[in-house]
């Protein structure tokens, strides 16, 4: 899993270490960091440039060699292969002595007898993507000279690139928010959680008692534990924002389009997967949650066609099947550019169906990896929350139609548990004194709840940690 720091301090303030100092201590606290990157460094020298003139290469019918501007009326000439390179582009230049992202340093060298000084990049080269093939093309009203993180609104980062097995017994971790808590605790800082009771109270200002445009129904024993629907129209999608894309990227995510990159960063900040529809493709304005009619065939996002078994949870509309509940939407639901009239979705599945249907099909999504976990049903709503919050501040003029739609599997909801545990056992489990002072800071912190009760402490434990904790008698 990747962490980005910057991520991290939307909700803590992190002290002044070196980026592997907080490596380290990260792994010695809570779970193995395998890398540290810094992420950013490497285009800092990137400029963006101006081809003012080229012509052919004298040795070679497929280059060419390349005059260009790189500010203040400054030129250069490169030695050039890319079929996209014209007169008036403007794009990425390296110099000699750039490092690139795949670690090439750019060195003096002569191709095919002439002399490159350095050379215009592509965003593959510079680690920015598959591209269209050929040059980066930037935009014409750039200036020469401009380097290309101040183009790209690109912040520089640190990323912790964590082991996934030290993580899979704390869902809490899959999301920024919970990874911040660990980082407030390891370090005695306050956690910035914004996500109060207030703030819902405020997102809620937006809901109405309108007739809801999509109704949902769950059949008795799917894997569902939770489920939350909620209608909003949009007037258009705009570009999404240089912030999210980055940090989307930084973790290891492609950024899609404004909705799909808002369902992707809520997901990464707050742990808890979603699911946005493009409603008109809903058939009947109903979600049904059913098992899967036997040899099911779906085709899932990635294109491919998949057998599903009669005990496979899925997500139908009153004709067809939409999502493979917990781990991929199909084709036909998501979202688009064009799409304005939105169904939101948070729900929550049971853990060893997912994994069970993910093995089975060699399905491993960034959804399926979270809901393996074990999550708690109690974040859906504020996931949702969230997930109105950014569309709304996002897509100005958004209204919503209805009042969320719910679903709740009473009888396995997460709930807070009291444990009892003895100063003696904490200090014979870690071999060490450790005050008692000490210790409830430290539950406190974590968001645990302790009462001291002279030798022994109660503990109430919250949640989304009793999905997976539990409490060993030591012996």
């Amino acid at each position: 899993m990747l962490i980005s720091l910057n991520w991290i301090k939307d909700f803590v303030d992190l002290p002044d270490l070196s980026p592997k100092e907080l490596g380290s201590l990260f792994t010695l606290a809570t779970a193995e960091v395998e890398d540290v990157i810094v992420k950013g460094d490497s285009l800092k020298s990137i400029l963006c440039v101006e081809i003012k003139s080229l012509k052919p290469h004298p040795e070679a019918d497929k280059l060419n060699l390349v005059t260009f501007d790189y500010g203040g009326g400054n030129l250069k000439e490169v030695v050039c292969g890319a079929p996209n390179v014209s007169v008036g582009l403007k794009v990425p230049y390296a110099a000699i002595g750039t490092t690139l992202p795949n670690g090439m340093t750019l060195e003096p060298k002569k191709i095919r007898g002439i002399l490159s000084d350095g050379m215009l990049c592509s965003e593959t080269e510079l680690g920015l993507g598959e591209g269209k093939g050929g040059l980066m093309e930037l935009s014409s009203d750039v200036k020469p000279g401009t380097t290309l993180p101040d183009y790209l609104k690109l912040e520089s980062d640190v990323i912790l690139d964590v082991d996934n097995k030290s993580l899979t017994h704390r869902p809490d971790l899959w999301g920024m928010l919970g990874l911040a808590r660990e980082f407030a605790a390891n370090h005695k800082k306050d956690l910035k959680n914004r996500f109060t009771a207030d703030w819902e109270k405020k997102i809620e200002t937006s809901f109405n008692k309108a007739l809801a445009p999509v109704t949902i129904d769950v059949a008795q024993n799917t894997s569902c534990l939770a489920y939350y629907g909620l209608s909003l129209d949009i007037p258009k999608m705009g570009e999404t924002p240089a912030l999210i894309k980055n940090r989307l990227e930084s973790v290891g995510l492609r950024p899609i389009n404004l909705i799909v990159d808002i369902s992707n960063y809520v997901m990464t900040e707050l742990g808890i997967p979603n699911h946005i529809f493009d409603r008109t493709k809903i058939t009947g304005d109903k979600i049904n949650i059913r098992f899967a009619a036997k040899d099911l065939k779906f085709q899932t996002l990635d294109l491919q066609n998949r057998d599903l078994i009669s005990t496979d949870t899925v997500i139908f509309d009153t004709e067809r099947p939409l999502v493979l509940a917990g781990i991929m939407g199909g084709l036909e639901s998501g979202v688009t550019p064009d799409s304005t009239k939105l169904f939101l979705e948070v729900a929550n599945w049971e853990a060893h169906e997912v994994r069970k249907t993910s093995v089975r099909l060699g399905l491993r999504t960034d959804s399926s990896q979270r809901y393996e976990k074990t999550l708690d049903s109690n974040l859906c709503y504020r996931t949702i929350l969230r997930l109105v919050e950014l569309i709304s501040e996002l897509c100005p003029g958004t209204t919503g139609s209805g009042m969320p739609q719910k679903y709740i599997n009473e009888a396995k909801l997460s709930r807070p548990i009291k444990l009892t545990i003895s100063h003696k056992e904490i200090i014979s489990s870690l071999g060490m004194e450790i005050p008692k002072e000490q210790i409830v800071d430290i539950f406190t912190r974590l968001d645990f709840k302790v009462e001291d009760k002279n030798s022994t402490f109660d503990v109430t434990v919250p949640p989304y940690r009793t999905t997976k904790d539990i409490s060993c008698k030591l012996t």
